[in-house]
């Protein structure tokens, strides 16, 4: 086989594994379960019955809000406590706030 016919397949196989990665991991990806660590964490927070807030910490916007702004966030799991106690604590970040 010269270059030009296994380069015809090679494309072939790249081209149908993309749209199998793609049909399967992006496509629809708001009714996809969570499936990084980032969006774990944030389908937890979404879920919970109850999210405690450090009292010390005063939020910019209403308490009304704060389930559309965890949706907008991403989590630091750099600065989060998720191992020590029976309580996660998790640090967010957002464009607006931190």
């Amino acid at each position: 086989m010269n270059f030009l016919h296994r380069f015809k397949y090679f494309a072939f196989g790249l081209l149908l594994g993309s749209l199998i990665v793609y049909g399967l991991l992006f496509r629809n990806r708001d009714s996809l379960p969570a499936w990084t660590p980032n969006d774990r964490v944030l389908q937890e927070l979404r879920l919970a019955d109850t999210i405690l807030i450090d009292p010390s910490v005063e939020l910019p916007f209403p308490d009304s809000l704060l389930l559309q702004r965890v949706a907008g966030s991403s989590v630091r799991f750099g600065e989060s406590d998720v191992r020590t106690g029976p309580c996660r604590v998790y640090q967010l970040e957002s464009k607006e706030d931190r």
